[in-house]
């Protein structure tokens, strides 16, 4: 986490995370980034609440909220065809030099970059630390990265897969 994140206030309620699909998705691989992305942010000071972009939130208000596409096929499952190097996993928007609350998951790079590790547990771990670190960014509201943890430009497969804490570092 080191000081770009640990500058920042952390918000007293909930931080809304919409949800939106193109594709198919695998439920138990979106439940485990749920609660990947959960426990990276929850010691930074943070809570998700989980919803689909399409349902109702009347009467609820979020003064944090965030928008997360996943694009491509989010289902468990092997995949075809290789990552190529440097091919991003998810971008978060960027508009006159401000971080928007806006990102996008491409799904079918996370899995084929996991390759054999294909279950939906594991799927569901890699796709919830890109999540977090999409979200480091838009909570943090900056485009640099760190030197460890979540917050690093990139991943190797090994590291999204591990069974290994994945967490901020100073």
């Amino acid at each position: 986490m080191g000081l770009i994140f640990a500058s920042i206030a952390r918000p007293a309620s909930p931080v809304a995370v919409l949800l939106q699909f193109d594709q198919a998705y695998s439920r138990p691989a979106i439940e485990a980034m749920q609660r990947e992305a959960g426990a990276i942010l929850s010691p930074a000071g943070y809570q998700l609440e989980w919803h689909l972009l399409a349902s109702e939130l009347a009467g609820r208000e979020y003064p944090d909220l965030v928008v997360v596409h996943l694009r491509g096929n989010c289902a468990a499952g092997p995949a075809t065809g290789v990552i190529a190097n440097g091919e991003a996993l998810a971008s978060t928007a960027v508009a006159d030099g401000q971080v928007l609350p806006f990102s996008e998951v491409q799904c079918d790079q996370v899995r084929r970059l996991l390759g054999a590790y294909h279950a939906a547990g594991t799927l569901g771990r890699a796709l919830g630390r890109v999540v977090a670190h999409e979200m480091f960014h838009m909570l943090a509201a900056t485009e640099r990265h760190g030197k460890d943890g979540v917050t690093r430009p990139s991943y190797t497969t090994q590291e999204l897969v591990s069974d290994g804490a994945f967490r901020f570092h100073g």
